[in-house]
């Protein structure tokens, strides 16, 4: 899956367009400077390196580690044009060819024509008692001649490294390069990658396993990398993807301490990944963009500014460039992915499950399409499908992604106050010592009983929990409960306590969050308003409109603080007007605080409007404000009331007290709802 927000429309701006915009505003604030020597780079030194073909018995998939570290070494000159082995890949899948098998000379022919290449180096390896022994060819596609014939032998898999370097330079030496391109700095392959196969044999089958969104399985294979070599950048850059998010600093810390001689594109992918992580969108950008100005089909590239317009809902310019990764793969699985989400978010069923059913066909067996299938039904209100296609992915394997699903069904059920089918839904998990797991778990137990309006008993489970995360150093989920404490105070009337709740969320954001902001000063900031201190909630919602586009700041949080201020001032109609110039969300509590101040400014139609989609709304931040959703139907009664349809609002009211059946008797609401239900009953 990935991150979610948005709304796309159907016309696609030309991926260069963007690009070109993308440059003008990020005006290169911070360059990591890597580029080719003055010499052009000619076109016809463009080079296709072919997967080597192994014997039956090559579990190692060494030829295509060859190929791989070929495709890294050449790279690295200023003077040769290498194709990626992805660029290779798409070509192939294409030509209908599978991966699993090293090309046929036609079809490798084929491939590198179409890849725009002059040369193709192609070879087969074989194992004797003693020795590796690798036959190569390079060939001129211009004449169709073989220029050069190599059999290169060496005796145990640590070699390759060093065979390698001897292939790299005499494909140099054949490949009509100016003279200078033999002088230049050639450093041994080894020391831009690592000096132990089986560490980079782990870290690629890693990789292929974290595009399978296998996130722990993922993370066993880059930890063995590490174990083989402490040094190795690219598998502590990669293993920053699968990590929880408080260790994902760390990661990449230690990834950018052992960068300085990684290949330049790696190098440069890590830098982006550090400036990201720290919150420095500006320089991530710029990093993207620098990668793609030198290979304009790094696909990775476009994915990830994709990805990141997407997180913070500029879907017109995310859909362009997911747009361009298919434009280059038609194939690619993860475009397919993000797409789905971003025409769920803007409306356009259609065109998600057209995407998501493509994502299905080339992954029929992973776990992740139809989780994802789940999401995009999820999110247009379609619960029974939603339902199922969750059970289809569980069915295939409950654990998945640590039983990411198994939660997500677990939270629709509670969204519908389904709590025995929750309770059996959470049932599939197997935490045994795994506290984040067990956390969870009680987490979303607690929810239940404060569906029910057990305050006090759901704020004591809280109080467990978080002396737990905070015990095993879970600064992320002790920021979350302290949050939900605070909205467990604030209804029990105490909101000074819930100021003080908050005050420890976001002390305890600063530790997780690398750019050190918590995600909740707006929430802050609306409680210290509505227990009437004014100045210090309006300087909260300064610093955040300062802040805005650091990486966990997006700009609806500001809108939302300023109107919980006009708000809690009794001017229901200006914070009516901020919250509909907010940036497009599909956020529960920015609807929510929209009810709300419709209500307040006399505007019942469109509150019950509002109200009445957020029903329909099984979003999992829905089941996080469990004691907001629980009050949906209060507010709606309200504005039935007020609109002139007493059975509906009777209807509306009932429910509510039904949900809060357990409250202390003198919550202001519970009596509220009540006196208003008797009196609509009494017709008076």
């Amino acid at each position: 899956r990935t991150s979610r927000t948005g709304r796309f429309k159907p016309a696609l701006v030309p991926i260069l367009a963007a690009a070109a915009v993308l440059i003008l505003l990020i005006a290169r604030p911070w360059r990591l400077e890597i580029a080719p020597s003055d010499d052009a780079v000619a076109a016809d030194t463009r080079l296709a390196v072919m997967p080597f073909r192994t014997g039956p018995d090559d579990t190692t998939r060494i030829g295509d580690i060859i190929a791989n570290l070929l495709i890294t070494d050449l790279s690295e000159s200023g003077f040769v044009q290498v194709m990626t082995s992805e660029r290779r890949q798409d070509i192939l899948k294409t030509l209908g060819k599978t991966l699993d098998v090293a090309p046929d000379s036609a079809t490798a022919t084929e491939v590198a024509r179409r890849g725009n290449a002059r040369w193709m180096l192609t070879g087969s390896l074989r194992r004797t008692d003693t020795t590796f022994v690798l036959d190569l060819r390079l060939e001129d596609l211009t004449s169709g001649r073989a220029v050069d014939s190599q059999r290169i032998r060496f005796a145990d898999n640590e070699a390759v490294f060093s065979a390698v370097d001897d292939i790299t330079r005499k494909i140099k030496t054949q490949m009509s390069l100016p003279d200078s391109a033999l002088s230049e700095i050639d450093p041994p392959v080894a020391s831009v990658t690592t000096h132990s196969l089986r560490a980079y044999a782990d870290c690629m089958e890693g990789i292929a396993l974290r595009d399978q969104f296998l996130a722990p399985e993922a993370r066993e294979k880059f930890e063995s990398a590490l174990e083989h070599d402490p040094t190795f950048a690219l598998a502590y850059y990669n293993l920053s993807f699968v990590t929880p998010f408080a260790d994902q600093r760390a990661m990449i810390d230690s990834a950018v301490k052992y960068s300085e001689h990684v290949a330049a594109r790696e190098r440069l992918w890590i830098h982006s990944r550090a400036r990201l992580i720290a919150g420095d969108d500006r320089a991530y950008l710029a990093l993207l963009q620098q990668i793609l100005n030198r290979w304009p089909e790094e696909k990775e590239a476009l994915l990830r500014l994709g990805e990141y317009y997407y997180s913070i809902q500029q879907w017109d310019q995310a859909i362009d460039y997911l747009t361009g990764v298919l434009r280059l793969d038609p194939f690619n699985k993860l475009a397919y992915n993000s797409i789905a989400y971003a025409y769920s978010l803007s409306g356009d069923y259609d065109r998600a499950m057209w995407a998501i059913d493509q994502y299905i066909a080339l992954a029929p067996d992973e776990l992740n399409p139809y989780d994802s299938r789940g999401d995009i039904q999820r999110d247009c209100g379609r619960f029974d499908e939603a339902v199922a296609s969750y059970r289809e992915a569980i069915a295939l394997r409950a654990d998945f992604n640590e039983y990411v699903t198994v939660f997500k069904l677990a939270e629709m059920q509670l969204i519908v106050r389904d709590h025995d089918g929750a309770r059996e839904t959470l049932g599939l998990v197997r935490a045994g010592d795994n506290h984040r797991l067990t956390s969870r778990v009680d987490f979303l137990t607690t929810l239940m009983i404060s569906d029910n309006g057990s305050f006090n008993q759901a704020r004591r489970r809280i109080d467990r929990l978080i002396t737990q995360d905070i015990r095993n150093n879970e600064n992320a989920r002790v920021e979350y409960e302290f949050r939900y404490r605070a909205l467990l105070d604030r209804e029990l009337g105490d909101l000074d306590q819930a100021i003080t709740d908050l005050r420890q969320s976001i002390a305890y954001g600063a530790q997780a969050h690398p750019s050190g902001i918590s995600f909740n000063r707006h929430f802050l900031a609306q409680m210290l308003a509505e227990n009437g201190a004014f100045e210090e909630a309006e300087q909260i919602t300064d610093a955040i409109k300062r802040d805005v586009g650091i990486a966990t700041v997006s700009p609806w949080t500001y809108w939302y603080a300023a109107a919980s201020i006009q708000l809690a001032r009794g001017n229901a109609d200006s914070a009516v007007v901020l919250l509909e110039h907010s940036p497009g969300t599909t956020l529960f509590m920015h609807h929510y605080l929209l009810a709300r101040a419709y209500l307040e400014a006399g505007r019942s139609q469109d509150a019950a409007r509002v109200v009445r989609a957020q029903l329909r709304n099984y979003d999992t931040g829905r089941v996080h404000f469990n004691l907001w959703s629980c009050a949906l139907p209060y507010l709606l009664g309200r504005a039935l009331e007020d609109t002139g349809d007493p059975e509906g609002a009777v209807e509306q009211f009932g429910l509510f007290v039904s949900y809060w059946s357990e409250a202390a008797p003198d919550h202001p609401t519970v009596i509220d709802a009540r006196a208003r239900l008797e009196r609509l009953k009494s017709g008076s």
